[in-house]
């Protein structure tokens, strides 16, 4: 008594069942394991975290200034408990800060000071581009790193 069956119709349900198989344990091991993802360099992650604190930071800044002078933000030689993520504000921040945060030359740190007092303060960036008289090369390269908050002389 030998059954009539196609090997042809065997072999369809061998690919069906293999590939319905895999289907179902690779959906398998997402639910199980979690997604795939690439681990992220510490260091990369850092930098990341960083720009995302600074556009926290800056959106403080451009929506209720007086939180942010009160976050101290832009101001790392103010103590604070607020992470800013390493912004400068170049209207407020003593040169020394400016010169070591921004990792200028003292000189030119000193310089944008000096003027940005005689004019009380910038009213953004691209007046402290258009006023100052120090290379418009220090200020681009930090450009993502700077804020620009309004003057309040130094007592």
């Amino acid at each position: 008594m030998a059954l009539d069956i196609d090997s042809g119709a065997i072999g369809a349900m061998v690919i069906v069942g293999g590939i319905g198989g895999t289907v179902a344990a690779l959906n398998g091991r997402r639910i199980v394991f979690g997604p795939h993802e690439e681990p992220v360099d510490p260091a990369v992650q850092a930098v990341l975290d960083a720009r995302a604190r600074r556009a926290e930071a800056r959106e403080i800044a451009s929506s209720d200034v007086e939180m942010a002078v009160e976050l101290g933000i832009g101001r790392p030689d103010v103590p604070s408990d607020f992470d800013d993520g390493g912004l400068v504000d170049l209207n407020n921040a003593p040169a020394d800060v400016i010169a070591r945060t921004l990792d200028w030359p003292p000189k030119v740190a000193a310089k944008l000071v000096s003027q940005r007092d005689a004019m009380l303060g910038y009213a953004s960036m691209a007046e402290a581009l258009a006023l100052s008289s120090i290379s418009h090369r220090w200020l681009d390269r930090d450009a993502e790193r700077i804020v620009v908050l309004p003057y309040r002389k130094a007592r």
